[in-house]
Parts: C-alpha cells; structure tokens; sequence
C-alpha cells in the first residue's frame, strides 16, 4: 500500500480507496494486518498476494515461535496459521497465542493440507476460529478473512 505523507504532522496516512475500487477494498476491513505463517515461501507469497490485493496489509513468519514474536510485537487483526512448521508448530503456537493477554483476542485461522480428525484429539481441541484446506485459492482465503474481521467489527 502507498503511503502519503502529511505535512504537517509527518505522520504517514493510507492512500484513499477510490470509490471505484472493488466492494471488498471498500469494507471495513480492508487495511487491517494480517500475519501470514508459513514454512513454505511459496505459500507465504501467494496468500500475502492475494491479501494485498484485497487491500489487507500483510506481514510474514516462516515459523510458530517467529509467529509468536510478530504477533506480540505487530497486534495483528488475523492470523493464518500452517499447521506443519519447524521450530514451533502452529497449533502449539495458536494455543501459547490464546492464552496470552496480549493475543487472545487475535482470530487464528489454522491453514493445513491435513484433515483435522487425521491429526488427532489434540489438534482438534485447539480454539482456532476457522480451517482452510490447502490447496486454496488465495481470493477464496482473502474472502473468508473479510467475512472473520467484519463480523468482529459488527459484533
């Protein structure tokens, strides 16, 4: 996203989004920061691609425990959480998450090309907000995050 600069305040504002912007880029939603976490770059440039493109702001972690620095230190508005990572997987990472203070609030969407029942009773007693199957289309994945944070703002 482009940035201006007021000169008065030398504090930078978001570029307007022109009326004749697509409806999602027109929602409450669009500019909010969501962290992508993936183990895979590939799948990182693809979501956060799609995001953009929907107007999110996005930044990246290519494991759980960065995943838990950059939500700490970013106060992202989502999460899209892989499963299978090195270092810290996502769902040990989700549940240190939400059961932080600082980040319990924090809608986790697990992102995984595995079937939850396949990962046993402990995966699937992780409080994640959403599941979405790999492969996924990423205009599918910046829908449902629109969907997530708009019923939070209107909650």
């Amino acid at each position: 996203m482009k940035r201006l600069r007021h000169p008065e305040t030398e504090r930078n504002f978001p570029e307007p989004v022109p009326p004749s912007a697509p409806a999602f880029r027109r929602r409450p939603s669009a500019g909010a920061l969501v962290l992508v976490v993936d183990d895979y770059p590939d799948t990182r440039e693809l979501l956060t691609l799609g995001l953009r493109e929907a107007g999110f702001r996005v930044a990246e972690a290519s494991d759980g425990r960065m995943a838990l620095e950059r939500a700490w230190a970013l106060a992202p508005d989502l999460i899209l959480m892989d499963l299978s990572m090195p270092v810290l997987d996502g769902g040990a990472a989700t549940l240190v998450l939400k059961s932080d203070p600082r980040s319990k609030h924090i809608p986790v969407v697990a992102v995984t090309c595995h079937d939850l029942d396949e990962l046993g009773e402990t995966t699937r007693r992780i409080p994640f907000d959403a599941v979405v199957r790999k492969p996924c289309l990423p205009e599918d994945v910046a829908e449902l995050v629109v969907r997530l944070l708009d019923d939070l703002k209107s909650a």
